[in-house]
């Protein structure tokens, strides 16, 4: 019975919100920073394993760099803000969804992002072919009494014995089963 692989997951990366808190500490005083209002910021400290770009809401100042925790300097007030990342899509934070209506002033706030990369390539998978009237594939080689074929995008090489293909048929750097 020939075998054949087919493409099982669509490429993708995103983030998640692990989780979101409002932490008991409080700003040291030389790591404070003050909004247009001078009023004190929130502080909040995003844990995540990539470099974070830029953040939308009502940042004030740059973000410091603490390895896999970002520092982000918000007004009090603040209900949202949207993360990007370097290597993955974006992620909004709406604060409310951690029972955390608004920030408030000289409070630290923690969020831990799971970042979850889902397979680049399609996986392959073994399928019957009784039920497909044909497979694409592109011979790889031939050898030991295995013919190896390579289906576009999928990665992995298929071998199947020689004396289990019943008809081949090359098409222009393709194989056709009928």
């Amino acid at each position: 019975m020939l075998i054949c692989f087919l493409p099982i997951v669509a490429n993708s990366q995103q983030v998640s919100v692990s989780s979101m808190k409002e932490t008991t500490d409080f700003i040291p005083g030389d790591d404070q920073r003050k909004d247009f209002n001078g009023d004190l910021c929130a502080l909040v400290k995003v844990q995540v394993v990539d470099d974070i770009a830029d953040i939308e809401g009502n940042i004030m100042g740059d973000i410091v760099n603490k390895g896999v925790e970002k520092w982000a300097y918000m007004a009090k007030g603040s209900k949202s803000m949207k993360i990007h990342l370097k290597n993955y899509l974006p992620v909004e934070v709406v604060f409310s969804k951690y029972k955390i209506n608004s920030l408030k002033s000289n409070r630290v706030y923690q969020i831990v992002l799971n970042a979850e990369k889902i397979d680049d390539k399609p996986k392959l998978d073994r399928v019957e072919m009784k039920d497909m009237s044909y497979i694409l594939c592109k011979i790889v080689s031939v050898k030991g009494g295995y013919i190896s074929f390579k289906q576009d995008e999928i990665d992995g090489v298929l071998k199947v014995p020689v004396k289990e293909v019943s008809k081949i048929k090359y098409v222009s750097g393709a194989v056709k089963k009928f």
